[in-house]
C-alpha cells in the first residue's frame, strides 16, 4: 500500500502538465523536488531516491540541451516518471 498517494498524484499530474506544456521544466523539476522532500518513510525511500534522480536529470537537460530542444529531450525521462508513480499507486 502506498503511503504517499497524494504525493504521487501530484507528480503524475505536474507530469501531464508539462505533456501539456503547461508548466516549465524548472516548474516539473520543483514538483519533483517537492515530492521527494516530502517522502520521510524509510519503506518509500526507493521512490525518494528516484524523485531525487530524475529531478536531477531533468536539471541535467535544462542545463545541457538547446532551449528549443529540452521539451522534446524531457520527454521520455516524464514518461519514465509517469510509469515509476503508475506502478507505485497500483497494488
Amino acid at each position: 500500500m502506498a503511503l504517499y498517494p497524494e504525493v504521487a498524484a501530484d507528480v503524475a499530474q505536474a507530469c501531464q502538465r508539462y505533456r501539456d506544456r503547461l508548466i516549465s521544466e524548472e516548474q516539473l523539476q520543483q514538483h519533483l523536488w517537492k515530492a521527494a522532500q516530502t517522502i520521510v518513510a524509510i519503506e518509500e525511500k526507493e521512490l525518494r531516491e528516484y524523485l531525487q534522480h530524475a529531478e536531477g536529470q531533468l536539471e541535467l537537460l535544462r542545463f545541457t540541451v538547446d532551449g528549443d530542444r529540452v521539451y522534446d529531450s524531457a520527454l521520455p525521462l516524464v514518461s519514465e516518471i509517469e510509469k515509476r508513480v503508475a506502478e507505485y499507486l497500483s497494488p
